[in-house]
């Protein structure tokens, strides 16, 4: 998978993260990144998993069959969440407190 810790400026575009054992992409202790346009299907646990990072841009993205989640935000803020797709995950989208089902088109700021 594709794994950004404590990285700020970067930009995750137009890759594919599947099948792999944990996470399709993660972001750990990473701001102010852009994941766009990525396909991040068909891994062990998650698509995307972000944790404790803010003020990211994760927008166009596709995650899709995850054995767990689609997307997951863990003690993550302030992140624009927008136009991504979840289909056939446990769980779309897990952001705390709320969890979208399946396949949803996000316009969120959190």
């Amino acid at each position: 998978g594709i794994t950004l810790i404590k990285s700020a400026g970067s930009i995750v575009a137009g890759n594919t993260a599947a099948r792999n054992e944990n996470y399709g992409i993660y972001l750990e202790g990473s701001n102010g990144n852009t994941i766009e346009k990525n396909n991040a299907s068909s891994n062990y646990d998650k698509g995307l998993f972000i944790s404790n990072s803010s003020k990211n841009v994760i927008t166009g993205n596709q995650a899709n069959v995850n054995t767990w989640d689609g997307m997951r935000f863990w003690s993550s803020h302030k992140n624009v969440i927008k136009g991504n797709y979840t289909l056939r995950n446990a769980f779309g989208m897990v952001i705390p407190g709320v969890v979208f089902q399946n396949r949803r088109k996000s316009r969120t700021i959190l």
